[in-house]
């Protein structure tokens, strides 16, 4: 009884705004992968790829990306897979 009372939140969704536009420069969350051959351990890649720059806002938490040559990629990517980048300080 206690459970239906409780209820569920299904149906509403709310989109947050990431707060990115076009132009923005974002850093990308990448698949890692291990390789045995390079010595190269899954746990020790970093998460993240990029940066890459924001090409298109599809809706509020769907962004399309580019590499620097202005190349788009095939995928898209939601606002929890991606972060902005911050360029190393001079």
């Amino acid at each position: 009884m206690e459970k239906e009372a409780k209820g569920t939140k299904r149906g509403r969704t709310v989109f947050r705004s990431g707060n990115r536009n076009v132009g923005d420069l974002v850093l990308a969350k990448g698949q890692a992968v291990s390789d045995a051959v390079y010595d190269i351990r899954k746990k020790f890649v970093t998460p993240y790829d990029g940066p890459w720059k924001v090409t298109r806002v599809i809706n509020p938490s769907i962004y399309e990306v580019a590499n620097e040559k202005g190349k788009i990629t095939k995928f898209f990517f939601n606002q929890k897979a991606i972060q902005h980048y911050l360029p190393p300080m001079e």
